[in-house]
């Protein structure tokens, strides 16, 4: 397949998702919606709390998507269809050793979470962790849908999470249920799905030989641990504004934490866009990794197709702030956080193609058929120290002083945005360097080869 045909079809395919995941989006915001329309401002900051507190516990469940999608792609080309189920089918046992760690780990601490960071019950607390164990099955099923490329089915099942989040978790809203009912809920729709799409996967495994050595469970922990904290450190640069400020230091108000988790929620649609098309990127960088290609004309594709997206969305959000926020919300208190809402949708306009080329590393990330470490297996590991280092200093930038000493509650938003962008800016470069030095040592790699 020649440049232009590959190039044409990566185009092709990454549109399609972003379609697909625009229709998941509006799922999600009209979750949001009703969650604004029902809920007071106190309420709906602290399910922002909850739900932020959930998207850090899938952290490595989403670690555990790239793994199995980078594994998946090994093993098909080397195996066909046997070699990939079984990768998917010894992934389960990994996965659910990992919920239950997990679930059982959050239900003890529960008591102590909820103190520590206001949440509204203990109950509340423990439905996240019991939400977020029987997720990782769902995100077992994504990582096989990626390895195989079937863009179209990843789409529709995130289609059918949100639509799902939206009948079953809204209507608990609208009827005037709990947040602890409300997480519950929030964890059928995806359930069903990895059931029956990874039902069919475990049959076909069922005859395969048991795993080598090197795709112990340990094997499979360590390879997730990496993935994991690169991913962990990009979700928390974009949530722990809310963990921190809203809800550990204290001194806004209850007002101000529902008016910025709106403004949050918006910002972040910006995302929507770069995170499908990573869908796509790190399935196709992968393969072409195991094949010895470059994929740096792929990753440069991917940032400017993403930053056009991006930009297309976000300039209607900065032009007609307070007219989306009201009509977001239903309540015109809502508009106060018009300013803050332009500022928010630049980082994440930076962010997207941060994350594009988070993935394309992530994906890159590979050792040789002898297992030892190769001169490119070295470069693709920074962005877990680029991305660790940029999340110690969001995190020391909030110190708790600073709220006490502002004299607007606003004023702390705006320098919280103000410094996001600019580890945006700092991790945007950092991320050209780390490819150029990437795509310099693979030439050196390959020229070695040849001789």
């Amino acid at each position: 397949m020649n440049a232009s045909v590959a190039g044409s079809r990566y185009v092709r395919q990454s549109l399609s998702i972003v379609l697909i995941a625009n229709a998941a989006s509006l799922f999600h915001f009209g979750f949001q919606w009703v969650a604004a329309q029902h809920l007071e401002p106190a309420s709906y900051g602290s399910l922002g709390a909850l739900l932020a507190l959930l998207t850090y516990l899938l952290v490595p469940a989403q670690a555990i998507q790239l793994v199995i999608a980078r594994r998946g792609v090994t093993a098909w080309d080397r195996g066909g269809e046997p070699a990939f189920a079984s990768v998917v089918r010894h992934a389960l046992r990994d996965v659910a050793i990992t919920a239950a760690f997990v679930t059982f780990a959050g239900v003890i601490l529960s008591p102590v979470l909820a103190a520590q960071f206001h949440l509204p019950s203990e109950s509340a607390a423990a439905s996240v962790f019991v939400v977020a164990g029987v997720s990782y099955f769902y995100f077992t099923g994504l990582g096989a849908l990626q390895a195989r490329e079937r863009y179209a089915r990843f789409g529709l099942f995130h289609t059918a999470v949100a639509a799902g989040r939206l009948v079953l978790a809204g209507g608990i809203l609208v009827l005037g249920g709990g947040l602890a009912a409300t997480m519950i809920v929030l964890a059928i729709v995806p359930t069903l799905l990895a059931v029956v799409h990874l039902r069919r996967a475990t049959v076909l495994a069922s005859g395969t030989r048991p795993m080598s050595a090197s795709g112990s469970i340990l094997s499979f922990l360590r390879e997730g641990s990496a993935v994991g904290l690169a991913i962990g450190g990009f979700t928390a640069l974009l949530h722990t504004d809310i963990a921190f400020v809203q809800h550990r230091c204290g001194g806004i108000g209850d007002e101000g934490a529902g008016v910025y988790q709106a403004v949050s929620s918006l910002g972040r649609a910006v995302l929507h866009f770069p995170a499908a098309m990573a869908v796509v990127t790190f399935s196709r960088t992968a393969r072409l990794t195991a094949r010895g290609a470059d994929p740096t004309t792929l990753l440069i594709r991917s940032v400017v197709l993403q930053l056009a997206l991006a930009i297309t969305l976000a300039v209607p959000l900065a032009l007609f702030a307070p007219e989306i926020l009201a009509l977001y919300s239903g309540d015109d208190r809502y508009r106060l956080g018009a300013p803050l809402l332009r500022r928010y949708v630049v980082p994440m306009v930076i962010l997207g193609s941060v994350l594009i080329a988070l993935n394309y590393h992530v994906a890159r990330d590979h050792r040789s058929d002898s297992g030892k470490a190769t001169a490119t297996t070295l470069a693709p590991r920074l962005p877990v120290f680029i991305i660790a280092i940029a999340l110690l200093a969001f995190a020391a930038s909030f110190a708790c002083g600073s709220i006490a000493s502002a004299t607007d509650r606003f004023e702390v938003f705006e320098g919280a945005i103000d410094r996001l962008t600019a580890l945006a800016l700092a991790l945007f470069a950092s991320f050209a360097a780390l490819t150029a030095l990437d795509r310099r040592e693979s030439h050196h790699r390959r020229g070695l080869e040849a001789s």
